[in-house]
């Protein structure tokens, strides 16, 4: 006789549920399909005020670009700084938010801006699109932007596969560099030294205040940190094998 593996008594087995386990029961689904349409309405009207908010943004942007524009007409560096300061600290909006606008509104012409506020264009897209330099990619970046509704992200990554004019420039001052006399090129090499020590110095107290910089900028801010962060260091393994390089000469001096 077989042992028993349980204490419930024998009996049937259960019969299976009415309901499949792949479909939901009839009185859930009809509670479902109520709940759903309310969300369907809520959420589309959100997101459509959300649509109307980032409108509105990247139009005062460009607005308030123009007016740290005006107000800086003519004026030193100091005042300039002393401006966006004193626009920041009454508005409670960061100094990076009105340099960025007063680029913004100079890079911009009005056509532009409407295009891109008309085609919704969110703030994060315009501001990638404004540190773009060169004027025809910038004007054909917005265009794909419009065109192909491009994130902020899809831009960067798109920037980052057309860098052959940087690749060229940098072979052109490479092929420059070979023709020049050692000194001068030591001599050239330790002023950008400088600069990059003065720029790291910068940065270095600029992290400080990036607990300052408002939501909308603080990925844009973290992600250009990021990358510099990655250029020093290339630069730092680059010093490394220059100093072991030249470290037999200088000792012979």
């Amino acid at each position: 006789m077989a042992i028993p593996k349980t204490n419930k008594p024998a009996g049937k087995a259960p019969s299976a549920a009415k309901t499949p386990a792949t479909e939901i029961p009839e009185e859930l689904a009809a509670k479902l399909e109520e709940e759903a349409a309310k969300l369907a309405k809520t959420l589309k009207n959100v997101n459509e005020q959300a649509r109307k908010v980032e409108k509105t943004k990247v139009e005062e942007m460009y607005n308030a670009g123009g007016v740290v524009n005006d107000l800086m007409t003519n004026q030193s560096d100091k005042i300039k700084k002393k401006i966006v300061e004193r626009l920041a600290t009454v508005t409670t909006m960061s100094t990076s938010f009105f340099y960025l606008a007063a680029q913004f509104s100079s890079i911009f012409t009005d056509e532009e801006c409407k295009g891109a506020v008309s085609n919704g264009l969110s703030a994060r897209v315009v501001k990638v699109l404004v540190t773009i330099k060169d004027s025809n990619l910038r004007a054909k970046m917005l265009k794909k932007a419009v065109e192909e509704g491009l994130s902020a992200d899809d831009i960067r990554a798109a920037l980052n596969t057309k860098n052959a004019r940087a690749v060229a420039s940098k072979a052109k001052a490479a092929k420059s560099a070979a023709t020049k006399p050692p000194f001068r090129v030591f001599t050239q090499a330790s002023d950008r030294a400088d600069s990059l020590s003065q720029s790291i110095g910068f940065s270095t107290e600029a992290i400080a205040r990036i607990s300052k910089v408002s939501e909308d900028d603080k990925a844009t801010t973290i992600d250009t940190l990021v990358t510099f962060r990655s250029q020093i260091e290339s630069i730092v393994e680059e010093g490394k094998a220059f100093l072991k390089h030249t470290k037999s000469l200088v000792a012979k001096k």
